[in-house]
């Protein structure tokens, strides 16, 4: 009776342990402010790891900027495990007043979870005498190379972000939206530069982003603005002494530092794109629009008739390089010709696009003493001459001889019949059999048989199978552990194609919590651990000790933080993206049962 007691109080602290309810809670970083500040409202989940992030409502008298910033936390004490998710959001307010961060909820297992609501003041903001002119400091420009282009004619795009030299920006708070450019090509100019311009007497520094457009349509196209989103941290006015509890960005003169949200957006671009003129067009013309050369290879030159010969034909300069087509055999006289085999690559992208495509042609010459493979000639439009160009190069000498003759069908008489019957010449037959007697039974002895010999042994062998059969079964049912390495492998295999089915639904947050349940519970069955206590560090130093690369082990690691910030960001990721991070937990696992496989059998 006592033990029956005690087993059933061990079974209520467990379960009264394992049902405890989590905490939501919301936070602001202050609850008075002006219209030129920012509010930061963070959101705190602690006792749940596999939570769905709550949905952030309308906010009166806020608009929001960016969020959500995703951190988790875990924590183990006295074998507890305590997991706290954090979701920061980035508000910026519209109109003064007295405001309400209204209640938030959540729901997790069929349970809802809300905030209490926190109330927030608006106030006028420092007269303008105070606030430095912002446009004066910082200011951002989006611009073009020309004006008008043709038809697939290289636009260089250049975006710069200029601000002061002696001022401070909080690089975490740069936020940059490209501006749309529909109607074109887009290739990356070079990676971002930095300099240093003198506008008006005043020296700023400059970031400066640049992009080669390729317009694919003629007509009026515009591009959209570009618009870039940061902190900038100015002194504000001398203070007379420092206290212990001043602002940490004072400086050592005693100046207070100031943090100013600044907005910035470029001017839209019109663009006027003309179509390729039509007086002088080559007939063999297809596209090709930039400044090209042309060199033409053949291999072999001494063939027989039918034998193939490659042509290979590059194009090489500054264009876009997709648009080239093949260049034209001017003359297919006697020649049999394949489609080609097709390899395009850039070579450079500093400042135009250059690259070269090569075209590798099979034909074969279909007659003896031919002498020469014709001209081939490639066509373009030069948009800096404004006029069409053709580069030819050829004949290319080759010697052609005949094949090797193939051996005649002959039709002869026999036995003075009047039909005739053919027969071929030149080939072996095998000798008609005269001799029956001399024929004998060539097969083995049935006894001599060597697969009824080895037959016998699988009665043998059965037993043995079943054996260890029964004995893998009986350690299964009996070694949790064992059992859990054992499948591990499969069960990681179901949970990716879970996790592969949902990649296209509608819900991203439950295809990277799917993902990041894939590595969490193979990792747990390897460690024979609960999947709920696996923490990145902890687990990271034990695969480590186990023999896992280090380059593996910070794989895992990274793709379980982008499982955890995807799950919880507003913005949507790309089929791309998706199918990359699903590319990344297969390899992961793969080599996951690669370190740890072999040392548990």
């Amino acid at each position: 009776m006592r033990l029956s007691v005690c087993f059933c109080v061990v079974l209520w602290l467990i379960s009264a342990a394992a049902a405890q309810d989590l905490t939501f809670v919301a936070s602001v970083d202050k609850t008075k402010l002006t219209l030129d500040d920012r509010l930061q409202l963070t959101l705190t989940v602690q006792g749940a790891r596999d939570c769905d992030p709550p949905q952030l409502p309308a906010i009166e008298g806020f608009d929001l900027l960016f969020g959500p910033s995703v951190s988790t936390q875990t924590q183990i004490v006295n074998r507890t495990v305590t997991h706290s998710l954090a979701l920061t959001y980035v508000l910026k307010p519209k109109a003064e007043g007295k405001h309400t961060i209204p209640a938030i909820s959540l729901t997790h297992k069929r349970k809802t979870y809300a905030t209490k609501p926190i109330a927030v003041e608006v106030v006028k903001a420092a007269a303008m005498g105070d606030r430095p002119d912002l446009s004066k400091l910082i200011f951002v420009e989006l611009t073009t190379d020309k004006a008008e282009a043709f038809v697939y004619e290289q636009v260089t795009m250049s975006f710069k972000f200029c601000h002061q030299r002696e001022l401070r920006l909080d690089g975490d708070s740069i936020r940059y939206s490209a501006p749309k450019t529909e109607g074109f090509i887009e290739e990356k100019l070079g990676e971002q530069r930095q300099s240093q311009e003198v506008r008006d007497g005043v020296i700023y520094n400059v970031i400066e982003l640049r992009t080669a457009l390729f317009p694919v349509a003629a007509g009026e196209i515009t591009i959209q603005p570009a618009r870039l989103v940061c902190d900038l941290i100015v002194p504000g006015p001398r203070r007379r002494a420092r206290g212990p509890f001043d602002d940490p960005f004072d400086d050592f003169f005693g100046r207070n530092l100031q943090r100013y949200p600044v907005d910035r957006q470029s001017q839209p671009i019109r663009l006027k794109i003309k179509p390729l003129p039509e007086d002088g067009r080559p007939a063999d013309f297809s596209g090709a629009v930039g400044a090209f050369d042309f060199d033409v290879s053949v291999k072999p030159t001494q063939v027989r008739v039918r034998d193939p010969i490659t042509l290979t034909m590059t194009v090489a300069g500054q264009g876009y390089v997709d648009a080239i087509t093949e260049p034209k055999l001017l003359d297919l006289k006697d020649l049999k010709t394949y489609e080609p085999e097709v390899a395009s690559q850039i070579t450079d992208r500093e400042n135009k696009i250059t690259g070269r495509k090569t075209f590798k042609k099979v034909v074969e010459p279909q007659s003896a003493g031919m002498k020469e493979i014709p001209k081939v000639a490639f066509s373009f439009f030069d948009p800096a001459a404004g006029k069409y160009k053709t580069l030819t190069r050829g004949p290319f000498p080759v010697s052609v001889e005949a094949g090797k003759e193939e051996t005649p069908i002959q039709l002869i008489p026999i036995g003075g019949m009047d039909k005739q019957e053919a027969t071929l010449l030149g080939r072996d037959i095998l000798p008609i059999m005269t001799n029956v007697a001399a024929l004998t039974n060539q097969a083995d002895e049935l006894y001599r048989n060597r697969w009824l010999l080895a037959s016998l042994w699988l009665p043998a062998a059965f037993v043995c199978v079943s054996l260890l059969i029964e004995r893998r079964r009986a350690r299964l049912m009996t070694d949790v552990s064992y059992a859990r390495r054992k499948q591990a492998r499969k069960m990681a295999r179901l949970r990716l194609a879970e996790a592969r089915a949902l990649a296209s639904g509608p819900s991203q947050a439950d295809f990277y919590a799917a993902l990041a349940r894939v590595l969490t519970e193979y990792v747990a069955d390897h460690l024979n651990v609960p999947a709920a206590s696996i923490a990145a560090g902890e687990v990271a130093e034990e695969l480590k000790k186990r023999g896992v690369p280090e380059a593996t082990v910070n794989e895992l690691v990274q793709c379980l933080e982008a499982c955890d910030a995807a799950r919880f960001s507003a913005t949507r990721k790309s089929a791309q993206e998706i199918q990359a991070a699903l590319a990344t937990a297969e390899r992961v696992v793969k080599q996951l049962a690669k370190h740890l496989g072999w040392r548990h059998g």
